[in-house]
């Protein structure tokens, strides 16, 4: 899965190869899993641009795509479409409503100066209803029984890190279509870090919910931070001990000791340690009497990434992007 790795390995590498391979991989796995397996269309344009970006990254971002399209078909037979073209992002797309909400800060449609390469899978599956579109980029949220819900969290994060457009179309009944635009790298030098691979030192990160670590954490990683994960007050408190920590992010409730107890014993050893507290519940007894205290602030659960991104700036201060 996705960690949000802040160092991006990026090279210019060819699209249309990652998602063919993908397609492949997929393709055995799902034959030997299922009598029934879908019919992938390839698409690939000629000569096409090589794109600048991290090979690992872009192959999940496949790997994602292409596997919500085959569970979107639940075992039935149907068909994906695997296109990668050069395209502009088209302008009835741009002044879209779902785009507009999906990607409120996307970079400027004529910021990469050799043009888009589009990444699109589209199926002939389920599809969805608005409120659940509304919803698949929630980190925490998920269509799929047993599932974690990191998978289009994780996509959209990919994309945001390689200065990338992502968009999707669906109905009920009338499968649905994901694309995703980014910069051809052809004839352009390598760009400089983007702000998501400035290191930002360590994070410490407790929670006793495996699922909000492994979101947090990707998101934490995404914005650039180390991440020490501990599955409860004691752990996060030996961490701390061995490590210097620039932030912690810490669950009020917890079946070992309490944030408000761990936060007592962080801040006795360090008292302008930023701490930004998370949970579940709508009000805690807890939380006005700790925010008295400097560089603290709290967030509720669940959260996207730009509400994490937010609150640490609360605490910490803005990153030096």
């Amino acid at each position: 899965a996705f960690t949000g790795r802040a160092e991006l390995n990026k090279t210019s590498l060819a699209l249309g190869n990652l998602l063919r391979e993908t397609v492949d991989l997929l393709a055995v796995r799902t034959a030997a899993g299922s009598a029934t397996r879908p019919e992938f269309v390839f698409e690939i344009a000629d000569q096409l641009p090589e794109v600048w970006g991290d090979a690992g990254q872009l192959r999940q971002v496949c790997m994602n795509l292409v596997a919500n399209a085959t569970d979107a078909l639940r075992g039935r037979r149907g068909r994906i479409f695997a296109r990668v073209t050069p395209q502009r992002v088209p302008a009835s797309t741009a002044n879209s409503k779902r785009f507009q909400a999906t990607m409120p800060d996307a970079p400027p449609l004529g910021v990469a100066p050799n043009g888009y390469v589009c990444l699109d899978v589209e199926d002939e599956g389920s599809g969805m209803n608005e409120e659940t579109l509304s919803r698949i980029f929630d980190p925490f949220f998920t269509t799929k029984p047993g599932g974690k819900g990191l998978g289009l969290a994780s996509v959209m994060g990919i994309v945001r890190a390689h200065q990338g457009i992502i968009h999707v179309e669906s109905s009920p009944q009338a499968g649905t279509r994901f694309q995703v635009w980014l910069p051809s790298s052809t004839g352009v030098e390598r760009p400089p870090p983007t702000p998501s691979a400035q290191q930002r030192g360590a994070a410490l990160l407790i929670d006793d919910d495996e699922m909000v670590r492994e979101v947090t954490k990707s998101m934490l990683e995404l914005e650039g931070f180390e991440v020490l994960s501990a599955e409860n007050g004691s752990r996060g408190l030996a961490l701390f001990a061995e490590r210097d920590v620039q932030v912690v992010v810490l669950d009020l409730t917890m079946p070992d000791l309490s944030g408000e107890e761990v936060f007592t014993q962080l801040r006795a050893r360090r008292p302008e340690l930023p701490v930004l507290f998370t949970t579940g519940f709508t009000s805690h007894e807890a939380s006005e009497r700790l925010l008295q205290h400097p560089r603290v602030a709290l967030l509720h659960k669940p959260y996207r990434l730009q509400a994490l991104k937010e609150h640490l700036e609360r605490a910490i201060g803005p990153s030096s992007s």
